[in-house]
């Protein structure tokens, strides 16, 4: 039998660049690899086909029915070609799909994560002024900087959390690709930038992950000459389901329980958990919270939770069985304290020991 396995290439758009270059299109590949990989291993009676759709599917924008109005983006496109027909299996990056999907598309299995948290990325410049500077690390980097300096992001959450932890610097705008965002910041244009560990290591198409134990990010070619910093995911809070790739198959599809078959269940629970926290807070991919749920080995979740309100980066954490944990999220986003705010008590604390 024979399966299509559908995905974006929003690493690739031929928009951002004139031409793309060669490792991005290896990084992408990688992706769709990871999951067909998967696919043959338990099963080797299927074969396979990848597709990686662009603008193909700009027929399809605006036509799924969504609660709350139509969502035009990539991500749904893929849904889109999906319920079409077109594909059985639909490849996303679990941080870019809406909280409301289409009822007739479901994710059916979730990829073991990749690194969840962000990387500060300096420019050669930088870089320079902070050598030798090893306890110039995660946050300390930030502080570190001079005042004024810009730092790049198209993201509100991580523009939230610059203002929270370095007052001192300036968010500035960055659009493009990472291999765009990349090269721009080496040119110091801005002269640092935040991205998904999850991407950059893809970037890398195959070198050693980032480790959260680490000061640096690998070295390699890409960033000859610069310097990329992991932040703490406990404190820099990263998006819901940011590293995780979303499997998703049409209700009803006889592919459904070979995709269940690889569904990696710690992940699962963790994004489900990081998800829940994103739509009781009233907020989508482009709003400015952030969450991390942390395997602790002992049966017990520890959830790391951090919005923007009132101006203010708040941050909350809450320890329990991941049962537990669901069921309080539950508890303040369908009745109990206002949309938007989570206070200490009833299961949360702040971790920073100070009070809103």
């Amino acid at each position: 039998m024979t399966m299509t396995v559908a995905e974006m290439r929003a690493a690739l758009a031929e928009t951002h660049r004139p031409r793309v270059r060669d490792d991005e299109r290896a990084a992408h590949r990688l992706r769709g690899a990871a999951v067909l990989l998967a696919l043959v291993e338990r099963d080797a009676g299927w074969s396979v086909i990848l597709q990686q759709r662009s603008q193909a599917l700009a027929a399809h924008r605006g036509q799924i029915a969504l609660p709350g109005g139509a969502v035009e983006s990539g991500e749904t496109e893929i849904e889109a070609a999906l319920l079409a027909g077109e594909a059985d299996i639909a490849v996303h990056s679990y941080k870019d799909l809406p909280s409301a999907t289409h009822p007739n598309a479901v994710v059916a299995g979730v990829l073991p994560r990749a690194n969840p948290a962000d990387v500060l990325v300096v420019g050669i410049t930088q870089a320079a002024s902070m050598a030798g500077d090893r306890a110039a690390a995660g946050l300390a980097a930030l502080g570190a900087m001079p005042p004024a300096t810009r730092v790049g992001t198209s993201s509100p959450r991580r523009s939230a959390l610059l203002a929270h932890y370095a007052p001192h610097v300036v968010a500035e705008q960055v659009r493009g690709n990472v291999g765009t965002r990349i090269a721009h910041c080496r040119d110091g244009k801005p002269p640092a930038i935040v991205l998904a560990a999850a991407g950059l290591d893809r970037l890398h198409h195959g070198e050693a992950p980032a480790d959260l134990g680490r000061d640096d990010h690998p070295p390699t070619p890409l960033l000859d000459g610069m310097r990329a910093i992991p932040l703490p995911p406990q404190s820099w809070h990263p998006a819901p389901a940011q590293g995780a790739l979303a499997l998703q198959v049409a209700a009803g599809s006889p592919v459904r329980g070979v995709v269940a078959a690889i569904d990696h269940a710690p992940t699962r629970q963790a994004v489900a958990l990081e998800r829940a926290c994103l739509a009781a807070l009233g907020g989508g991919c482009a709003q400015a919270v952030g969450a991390w749920a942390e395997w602790l080995g002992d049966g017990r979740w520890r959830l790391h939770l951090g919005y923007a309100q009132g101006g203010r980066w708040h941050a909350r954490v809450a320890t329990d069985t991941v049962e537990r944990l669901q069921a309080l999220v539950a508890e303040w986003g369908a009745g109990g304290p206002a949309p938007g705010s989570v206070p200490p008590g009833r299961g949360w604390h702040d971790p920073t020991g100070g009070g809103d």
